[in-house]
Order: C-alpha cells, then sequence, then structure tokens
C-alpha cells in the first residue's frame, strides 16, 4: 500500500502539500453542495412554471451575471487579497442558499431568479481568485497534475452532487438539497481560512484595470486562444437543459414523494461528471503534461463531445442515454482541464486573474446564450432529441473554430510567452 502511495503522482500532490490540500477540500464540499443545489433549482422550476424556457432563464441566471461580473472580479483578484475574496464569497453564499427556501409557489420564481443572481456575483468573485492563486502554492512541473485533480473533483461531485441531490429532491424534497448548499459553503469557508498564498503578500497592481491585460493577450495571441477554448465549448452550453429534459420528458424516474423525473435528471448529470472525471486522466496519459503535448487535445475534446451528443439523439433507452453524455464529456473535460494548465504555465502572475475573469465572462456568457436559445426551441416544439442534434453540430462547427485559430497562432509557443512563478510544495 505505502510502495503505491508513493507511486500515485496524483496522490503525492495532495499528500505533500498542505496549502494545495486545504484548497481542493475547499472545493470539494461547495461543489458537491452546488451540484446538490442546482437539480433541485431544475426540477422545482419545471415543476413550479411546467416551461422548458423558465429553466432556460434560470440557467441563463446562472451564467449571464458572472459573465457581467467579470469585468471588476478580474481586477479584484489581482489587486486584493486572494484569500479575503474566497473567504467572503463562501459566507455570502452560504447565508443566500438559506434564501432558496422561501419559494413555495410559482409567484415567486422570480424570487428564485434574484438569488440564484447574486449567489453567481459571489462565485464571479470566487473562481478568478482560485486559479490565479493556484500557481503560487504548486511547483510548474505538477500543475497539470493539480489541475487534473481539480477537474476530476468538480467532474466526480457532480456525479455524485447530482445523484444525490436527485435521490434527495426525489424521495424528500428540494428544501433539504438547499440547506445541506448552505453548510456546504460554510465547510469551504474553514477550510479557505488555513489557505497563504504567496502573491497575497507582493505589492499589487493600481494602473488601468484592463489596458494591461489586452495589451499582452494582443503580444501573445497563442494564450489568448487558449482562454477562448472554454467560451466555444460553452456556445454548447444548452447542453445542461437538454439533460434535463431528457430526464424530465424522455426517461423520468423519481421517488414518488419528491419532484418527478428528479432521480434521472440526477443520473445524466452523474454520467457528465463520470465522464468528466475521467477525460483528462486519460488524456494525460497519452499526451503527457509538457506544454508541447497539451494543445493536442483541445480540438479532439470537441469532436469526441459532437459525436457523443449525436448518439445521444439516436438513443433508445436511459442506460443507453446515460453512456451517451458519459462519453461525450470525456471530450469537453480535457479541452476544459488542458487549457486551463496552459494559461497557468504561461501567464505572468500580474494578469492572471484578469486572464481568468475575462475567459469567466466568456465562457459565463456563452452558456447564458445557448441555453435561452435551447429553452425557446424547447418550448417551439423541439424534441429533446433534436436539441441534443443541434448541441452536437454547435460542438463540431466550434471544434472547427478552434483548429483554426491554432493553426493561425501556430508560430507561438507558449514558452515564449512568459513563465509563472513557481509554488511551493507546502506554505504552511
Amino acid at each position: 500500500m505505502t510502495t503505491w502511495l508513493a507511486k500515485n503522482r496524483y496522490l503525492r500532490v495532495l499528500i505533500a502539500n498542505t496549502q494545495y490540500r486545504r484548497l481542493w477540500s475547499a472545493q470539494v464540499v461547495s461543489q458537491l453542495g452546488d451540484w446538490f443545489s442546482s437539480i433541485a433549482l431544475y426540477t422545482l422550476v419545471l415543476s413550479l412554471t411546467g416551461s422548458a424556457e423558465a429553466v432556460g432563464l434560470l440557467i441563463g441566471a446562472q451564467f449571464l451575471p458572472a459573465a457581467l461580473a467579470g469585468y471588476w472580479a478580474g481586477p479584484l483578484a489581482d489587486r486584493l487579497g486572494r484569500r479575503s475574496l474566497m473567504l467572503t464569497a463562501d459566507i455570502g453564499r452560504a447565508a443566500l442558499a438559506l434564501c432558496y427556501l422561501a419559494v413555495d409557489r410559482p409567484e415567486r420564481v422570480p424570487l428564485l431568479y434574484l438569488i440564484t443572481v447574486l449567489m453567481v456575483l459571489f462565485q464571479a468573485v470566487f473562481e478568478p481568485a482560485r486559479k490565479s492563486a493556484l500557481p503560487d502554492i504548486v511547483h510548474r512541473d505538477q500543475m497539470v497534475l493539480a489541475n487534473a485533480i481539480s477537474g476530476a473533483t468538480w467532474s466526480t461531485m457532480l456525479c455524485l452532487g447530482a445523484a444525490a441531490g436527485g435521490l434527495v429532491s426525489g424521495y424528500f424534497g428540494h428544501r433539504a438539497a438547499f440547506l445541506l448548499n448552505s453548510l456546504s459553503f460554510l465547510m469551504s469557508a474553514y477550510f479557505v481560512t488555513g489557505l497563504r498564498f504567496s502573491s497575497d503578500e507582493v505589492e499589487r497592481t493600481t494602473g488601468a484595470p484592463w489596458g494591461e491585460c489586452l495589451s499582452y493577450l494582443r503580444r501573445h495571441p497563442r494564450l489568448a486562444v487558449y482562454m477562448l477554448s472554454k467560451t466555444l465549448w460553452c456556445l454548447g452550453g444548452g447542453i445542461t437543459l437538454v439533460l434535463t429534459l431528457y430526464g424530465k420528458r424522455e426517461y423520468p424516474l423519481s421517488g414518488g414523494v419528491g419532484e418527478s423525473g428528479a432521480i434521472s435528471i440526477g443520473l445524466f448529470y452523474a454520467m457528465r461528471g463520470l465522464g468528466s472525471a475521467l477525460g483528462p486522466f486519460l488524456a494525460y496519459r497519452i499526451k503527457g503534461h509538457s506544454l508541447k503535448g497539451l494543445p493536442g487535445a483541445l480540438v479532439p475534446g470537441f469532436l469526441i463531445g459532437s459525436l457523443g451528443y449525436l448518439l445521444l439523439s439516436h438513443s433508445w433507452s436511459l442506460p443507453v442515454a446515460m453512456a451517451c453524455v458519459f462519453f461525450a464529456h470525456l471530450g469537453g473535460s480535457t479541452q476544459w482541464v488542458f487549457s486551463t494548465s496552459l494559461l497557468q504555465l504561461s501567464l505572468k502572475p500580474e494578469v492572471r486573474g484578469r486572464v481568468f475573469a475575462l475567459e469567466y465572462t466568456g465562457l459565463n456568457l456563452a452558456v447564458a446564450v445557448s441555453s435561452y436559445l435551447v429553452g425557446r426551441a424547447g418550448d417551439a416544439g423541439w424534441s429533446a432529441s433534436e436539441l441534443a442534434q443541434l448541441m452536437s453540430s454547435t460542438f463540431l462547427f466550434t471544434g472547427l473554430i478552434m483548429t483554426g485559430l491554432l493553426f493561425v497562432t501556430r508560430g507561438e509557443s507558449p514558452e515564449t510567452s512568459n513563465g509563472p512563478g513557481h509554488g511551493e510544495d507546502d506554505r504552511d
């Protein structure tokens, strides 16, 4: 057992690096609660309104405000202490999660949207701070491993949280899920309290908030392409609603006393999470962790996603549909984790927070627009199968765009852009 642990590079990162372990623990509990809550929110809105467009608006409320908040969230991450920002965001979200308990009839659905917007604003502060702080606590040669662990954690929490959230909502109703979500943010805040980042101790930039960042990306267009990878993928972000409709209308399962279709929706999200968890590890075994190998995995991620949703549109049973979703997200998670690693390995610390905020803005805007349009199409009579085919075409198209962008910027190597500061194994 000891020999196996010593050889497992992923476990070594967690065991040897106390600071990364704390950041990872905060991610585990908060994202588990997030997915508990998300399944409850989707099924609650669909049950109260009976409208796919209403669910699309909810998804828009989960992503569009984050896109707008990126303008000020990025400079905050570069100017203020990142630990303090993360701690404030966790406490604020813990309080807001309890406010969902007041939504118990159709006329209060607008209140649910408002609470969601406020939750997302705190999330928009938390994420750029977390991503930009990671290079401060992780060595350069372990960055891909750390991102693979973080990506797999998001995916695993999606898998476990969605499945458990579907069961809890199906058997006990949505209120229990909201209470657990609030508790998860308090636990995350506890872990964040023990974090120490070297970038919090250096002098912060006081210049124009975005001029330096945009100028830097113009000088290094290859990095701008890596930043756009997630936005291109998220133009197919309507998959969130597609999976909800498949669980609610095509293969509904429920516990009999809770939300109809909640269990099957949770199972679809669990398969999405499982595929997302395994994808980066499989790609890592094939491509390795060098800067030269990472870009080659970006475009295949889009193509795998396209094929998976095309197969989903022709599924004939719940197990087959779940397998298609699993396969599709093997690809999506790979481009997600690898593009993050490429940025963290190449960006200079002074602009890191703003670049990740700009990336966060783009991907959230893409998801919001995609989800709203898919919701409109669903209410206009499009079947779940037709919507899955639309998502497949979207991933194929955006994959071709990514291919062109990588080709145009092929002359610039990430190594010539800028190297990050080196993290430390342990900052107790």
